[in-house]
């Protein structure tokens, strides 16, 4: 069963639709073609080319049936004879770009890459592959994090798609069923026409599948499927008819709908299932597919080409509203491509993870993932391996603690399967808190910034209780930056070693130290001063007023103004030229409205420069005049705070 059957399932078409082949030995293989029998078309125009190998229309639909029976080195060979043709449609340097990348050509797959960027410059794909091409090794380096084995019941044909369902799973499978007049043909692959599949059992040990519900088998193609949280509600894409739709003058297309059965034991027949029902924005212009339910059930995430669509699939959410949906919302352009974006799976922390052949990914079909922030999608970033290989990988689906689950990739067929492969994860759990380091109180909504090798690999906020949760590669050694508005930032550098292992995870206490803590100085840009006076300048008047506003707000904060000076003249002039600075940084306070009683002036001289401005050296002729300029300062210096908002 190829990928695209499955992934896009009809509906591409016109991304690479070519104009009629006139010439009378393809005529047979353009009407196999245009009606997506493509594994019928193959031999009609392999033995058309032997006879005119200057065909070029030819190559290219050749090329595509192998793109989309998922044969690239076969796709690479027929795409290399016509890409060099000026004449050629740029999209094909893509599709040889890819083809390349998949077969694991990555100095020429990233030439054509180029190519491509440079014949189509408002598509930024080409760019983008080039750069990952650059930096591929980043996204390879940690494949141990997961252990990854091949499931007992995979067949000759495609099986994909699995999610858990009560004591095992259901899945999406091409493979042949035990009555021969079931096995109906699919002339797009070949191969018989997806349907639905229970299994009992867990990791990769099941027992022998059977078929899943009856009422699900309603059209030619049939899954994936999604569950809600307690099992009694279920959505699956399936085509809305068998027969395909006339798009243009010369191309069919086949669409997908999405459908709900509500599943009931006391109430429906079968046992437990209701008919199935059409989801509300399908529609015989568009298709949707690969539904999928977030934890709680109230969105609905999928793949469609529906309008306002930016490439071939995008990924779409819908939020429930009582008994309907709210209009379906595109995830933007951030998630979304001028490629395909398919198979969206959210795991239970709300991480949204997607296949896309439009994002700079190690080969084929690659997973991202992204999150909502409550304002929008954090930019995708690539899962990398051993999920991601240069093979199609798709539909991941983690477990409740993202330690466990499925994911569905062709990489052990050499391209000519898909198989569900379980996933065990290798990483070990840190339990970290912070709290406040003279107090002992935790830190609520902290921000926690994980890094590994100079790149983010998470941002967390601590919970009520200061605490917060995150896997680690074992021994890779990580920043954990603590960020709070109220604490000074701390970074801890931590190696995940299983010899600390305290039970099964790794334990981090971060003790922050309270910005308004006795004796600390606040970050501040500093109050500066020209040589040799003591009058607030215009950019230290900025200055001045955001601290203002800090202690109008927060009417327990008493502060020291301390003041300094370079090291040229004597030290009791600068004693003297500091004390009149720190007065009048306080006298500006008070005339904007701060109570004197909480400034206290303070005049160090030169004693505490904040560089290595010594005149002691050659008179300090050694220092520039900016070195100098950094010591003639005021900070502000916490003497009391028992109230911070």
């Amino acid at each position: 069963m190829n990928r695209f059957q499955h992934i896009l399932l009809f509906i591409l078409l016109f991304l690479f639709g070519t104009g009629g082949l006139h010439a009378h030995n393809f005529s047979s293989a353009d009407r196999k073609f245009n009606n997506l029998k493509y594994t019928e078309a193959i031999p009609i125009y392999q033995k058309g080319l032997q006879k005119d190998s200057t065909n070029k229309k030819a190559w290219m639909r050749l090329g595509d049936c192998y793109r989309l029976t998922n044969q690239p080195d076969l796709a690479e060979n027929c795409y290399s004879k016509v890409v060099r043709d000026p004449q050629t449609p740029a999209k094909y340097k893509l599709y040889y770009a890819q083809a390349l990348l998949t077969n694991g050509n990555d100095d020429k797959a990233k030439e054509w890459f180029s190519d491509y960027s440079v014949a189509n410059p408002s598509d930024a794909v080409g760019k983008d592959f080039v750069e990952f091409i650059d930096s591929k090794y980043k996204f390879v380096q940690d494949s141990n994090r997961f252990v990854i084995n091949k499931i007992n019941i995979n067949s000759e044909n495609a099986e994909f798609g699995a999610v858990t369902y009560e004591k095992g799973i259901v899945f999406a499978s091409s493979r042949l069923k035990s009555d021969p007049k079931k096995n109906k043909i699919d002339p797009w692959s070949g191969k018989p026409f997806i349907s639905m599949y229970y299994a009992i059992g867990n990791e990769d040990k099941f027992s022998a599948p059977e078929l899943f519900t009856p009422l699900m088998q309603i059209n030619s193609n049939n899954g994936p499927v999604t569950f809600n949280l307690n099992g009694s509600e279920l959505f699956f894409s399936g085509n809305n008819s068998n027969e395909a739709v006339i798009t243009d003058e010369n191309l069919k297309t086949e669409k997908l709908s999405i459908y709900c059965i509500k599943i009931d034991p006391d109430k429906y027949r079968d046992g437990k299932f209701s008919d199935p029902k059409p989801f509300e924005y399908n529609s015989n212009d568009y298709s949707m597919a690969h539904p999928f339910l977030n934890a709680d059930g109230s969105k609905l995430y999928f793949s469609s080409d529906m309008p306002g669509t930016k490439g071939g699939m995008d990924i779409w959410v819908c939020e429930r509203s009582g008994d309907h949906w709210s209009t379906p919302e595109n995830l933007g352009s951030k998630i979304n491509t001028t490629g395909n974006e398919v198979y969206p799976t959210v795991g239970n922390d709300g991480t949204v993870y997607f296949s896309s052949n439009g994002l700079p990914g190690i080969g084929g079909l690659d997973i991202f993932y992204t999150f909502f922030t409550g304002d929008e999608y954090v930019e995708p970033k690539n899962i990398g391996a051993p999920i991601n290989s240069s093979d199609d990988d798709f539909s991941l689906c983690f477990d409740i603690n993202t330690s466990s689950g499925y994911l569905s990739s062709n990489r052990l067929h050499q391209n000519s399967n898909d198989d569900i492969l379980s996933i065990k994860s290798n990483l070990i759990p840190l339990m970290g808190i912070i709290v406040d380091k003279l107090t002992n109180e935790p830190c609520n909504g902290c921000t926690v910034n994980i890094n590994k090798d100079g790149d983010n690999v998470g941002i967390l906020k601590t919970d009520n209780n200061g605490k917060f949760r995150v896997s680690m590669i074992p021994e890779k050694t990580y920043s954990i930056i603590s960020t709070n508005q109220d604490y000074v930032n701390d970074t801890i550098f931590f190696t995940a070693s299983r010899n600390n292992l305290i039970g099964d995870s790794l334990s981090l206490s971060i003790k922050l130290e309270n910005t308004y803590a006795p004796n600390n100085v606040l970050v501040w840009n500093s109050v500066l001063y020209d040589l040799a006076k003591f009058d607030i300048r215009e950019d230290a008047a900025r200055e001045l007023d955001r601290l203002v506003e800090l202690m109008k707000s927060n009417q327990k904060l008493k502060i020291e103004l301390s003041s300094h000076t370079d090291c040229r003249a004597t030290d009791k002039y600068n004693m003297i030229l500091s004390e009149k600075r720190a007065a009048s940084a306080v006298a500006y306070l008070v005339s904007q409205g701060i109570e004197a009683a909480r400034l206290v002036p303070k005049g160090y001289g030169e004693m505490k420069p904040i560089n290595n401005c010594d005149c002691n050296v050659n008179n300090g002729k050694d220092f520039t005049e900016e070195e100098h300029q950094q010591n003639r300062r005021t900070e502000i210096k916490v003497l009391e705070s028992t109230e911070v908002n």
